[in-house]
């Protein structure tokens, strides 16, 4: 009697993990988390409820499993921790570590998905969409530009899925085109061109049969193409912060100029507030906050283009659209 029960056990737990739809539902809920976390806007409130929803839903499917994954969770939540008190990683990047991480080790048939939740969370992908949103002049292609770059990742790895990912994408789209012809906040606007992307990233998550997919030669080039992108600017952090603002000329606007040494006192690198590029020291970084009062002529700004290359310097510029004085 013994024997049979304990042979049967684990037939029975396998029945209900795959029949009982609670648990595909936290698996497709925790799916598309991680791509929310991706496509949802830093600034919006939403961003920080669905990164504590995964860490919730993560908790709990590690809760109910076997002793040596509540181990190995327990340690990526050490490391994760850790690694964002030292300022090494982001909420999405935490996000992304902790989900990939949860379906890695409870769920083998959705390793294509935590891989492609993982890559989201790479300076790529970012990089991608921020150069698709500038290369139309579409008012409305902003909106889209990231689902469309999350569209190609899935079909890379779900290519028999191309329908389906096609029709999330004609709708991100059309809600992407409606937002913009209406009056909504453009938090709010990112937010509705993003889900149809992020319920296909449930629908993936929801899915009980293995699909199949040889992800391992698509890890290869993914690593690649990272690779590739860093080539001329490989990833490094910055020996020092230089905040470069115009000088005082006794304008309204003087009184903007005034509080950078104040921000950058919370900044935990070292900072210095200048006024020339002169002095500045190799392989760090220098913000231009202000951009409505001429710093330089044409001349002096190829001269910085050409000092920054070679000193290996980050520059961050903040222009505003408007054109205010000409000059931005």
């Amino acid at each position: 009697m013994t024997e049979t029960s304990q042979a049967s056990e684990p037939t029975t737990t396998l029945y209900f993990q795959n029949k009982f739809p609670f648990t595909r539902i936290l698996d497709g809920s925790l799916a598309s988390a991680g791509i929310g976390l991706y496509l949802l806007p830093l600034s919006s409130k939403w961003t920080i409820f669905v990164f504590l929803l995964s860490i919730v839903i993560s908790a709990a499917l590690i809760v109910y499993s076997d002793e040596r994954y509540r181990y190995a969770f327990f340690c990526l939540i050490i490391v994760v921790t850790s690694l964002s008190l030292l300022n090494y990683l982001s909420v999405p990047k935490i996000g992304a570590i902790v989900i990939a991480g949860v379906l890695c080790l409870l769920r083998k048939h959705l390793i294509p998905l935590a891989i492609i939740i993982y890559f989201s969370a790479s300076s790529l992908l970012a990089s991608c969409a921020g150069y698709l949103s500038s290369s139309s002049e579409a008012a409305w292609f902003p909106l889209i530009a990231p689902p469309l770059v999350m569209a190609v990742v899935f079909t890379l790895f779900y290519p028999k899925k191309i329908y389906w990912i096609t029709a999330y994408l004609f709708l991100s789209i059309a809600i992407g085109m409606y937002c913009e012809g209406s009056s909504l906040p453009p938090s709010t606007a990112v937010i509705l061109a993003s889900l149809p992307i992020i319920l296909l990233g449930f629908r993936f998550g929801f899915e009980e049969k293995n699909l199949k997919i040889n992800y391992k030669v698509k890890v290869l080039l993914l690593i690649l193409l990272i690779v590739f992108s860093w080539w001329n600017d490989f990833p490094r952090s910055s020996d020092k912060i230089y905040f470069l603002i115009p000088n005082a000329s006794g304008e309204y606007e003087d009184k903007f100029l005034k509080n950078y040494k104040e921000i950058a006192r919370h900044i935990k690198a070292s900072y210095e507030v200048i006024s020339n590029i002169d002095s500045v020291e190799a392989r760090s970084t220098i913000v231009v906050p202000v951009v409505t009062r001429k710093l330089f002529d044409d001349p002096q700004w190829n001269t910085l283009s050409t000092y920054a290359k070679e000193k290996e310097l980050t520059v961050l510029i903040a222009g505003e659209h408007t054109n205010y004085k000409g000059v931005a």
